[in-house]
């Protein structure tokens, strides 16, 4: 009889940047927690949207100070998510295309135009990734922007932002159109018959927002999540710690591993990471004190997420599936 595919087959079809050990070679629960877990897979996704839908973030305000804020109060910074993009105009309004086909080297060009115009008025601009910058205002902005994804592809006319503050960004946005219209990276694009790059959407605005108490335990380095944890009073676990060592409450809800942060170092599995986290989380969720324990990884652009609940310990007995029965979410 056939059941879904364990992460042995999965990994074996898996391209990841750092492989892992064989898996064969892992400490006999780890190898457990390997095989028998619960699979989900998101494709064209990454790890940071795999963060903000779990903990009920999309669409909240503040998103950029989320992603962006790098002190232990991040209530006190104020950042905004700034993406290029391609403006054309229509018989009464302007349409955005969109602009995945922007270069890292067209984008940071661009990127180095904007952080010369803007140095002396704002704290700091970030480079994240060719789609998305960051900038950090010195002052909370009163601004109530859309978010890319719902503007882009269409006329821009209901979606423009507003708030007290939107008049100075317009203008300034009206500055960079004219500065990125005129450089050499969209006269070499229009050259190659592709869309302008020729304006900036600004979105991702306000403070960053008061989640639900989660009562979750994260292993991360990732800034995303150690600012998801603040706001929503989730436990960044320390390395240097162990499970049962950490200020739990009654119950755990969740415990969320990232794969090459956690789970194995160079050519070797963790031990410690079995001994120290997992073994103690077997004998919590036993202990119905533990919900789940998960174990998410980025591959390209696709997320999988693998989950141990409770019952998973008595679903020993199974075979490996075809790819193509691998859970898909879309």
């Amino acid at each position: 009889m056939l059941t879904r595919p364990n992460l042995f087959f999965l990994l074996s079809k898996t391209e990841l940047t750092f492989r892992p050990p064989a898996i064969n070679s892992a400490p006999l629960s780890l190898r457990k927690f390997l095989m028998f877990g619960h699979y989900s897979i998101y494709p064209n996704s990454t790890i940071e949207d795999w963060y903000i839908k779990t903990f009920n973030a999309t669409g909240c305000d503040g998103l950029a100070s989320l992603h962006c804020a790098q002190t232990e109060n991040i209530n006190n910074e104020y950042w905004m998510f700034i993406t290029p993009i391609s403006l054309a105009p229509t018989n009464d309004d302007l349409f955005m295309h969109q602009s995945e086909n922007i270069t890292e080297n067209e984008s940071r060009k661009l990127f180095s135009l904007l952080q010369q115009h803007l140095i002396e008025e704002f704290d700091c601009l970030t480079f994240i990734n060719p789609t998305l910058w960051g900038l950090k205002t010195k002052d909370c902005q009163d601004l109530l922007t859309v978010n890319h994804e719902k503007a882009v592809n269409s006329s821009i006319a209901d979606h423009i932002m507003t708030g007290s503050d939107s008049r100075k960004w317009r203008r300034l946005t009206s500055e960079i159109e004219i500065l990125f219209s005129q450089h050499s990276v969209n006269h070499r694009r229009q050259k190659d018959g592709k869309h302008p790059i020729n304006s900036i959407w600004i979105w991702g605005t306000g403070r960053p927002p008061n989640l639900g108490i989660s009562n979750t335990f994260i292993s991360s380095e990732r800034q995303l999540a150690l600012n998801l944890a603040k706001v929503s009073q989730a436990t960044i676990m320390d390395p240097i710690q162990k499970l049962k060592e950490m200020k739990a409450g009654k119950n755990v809800k969740n415990i969320i591993f990232e794969l090459k942060s956690s789970l194995y170092h160079s050519q070797d599995w963790n031990i410690a990471f079995n001994k120290d986290w997992l073994l103690p989380a077997h004998l919590m969720q036993k202990k119905r004190q533990l919900g789940m324990v998960t174990l998410v990884f980025e591959n390209k652009s696709q997320i999988v997420q693998l989950d141990l609940h409770k019952m998973s310990h008595w679903k020993i007995w199974r075979h490996i599936y075809p790819p193509r029965l691998v859970r898909i979410i879309d």
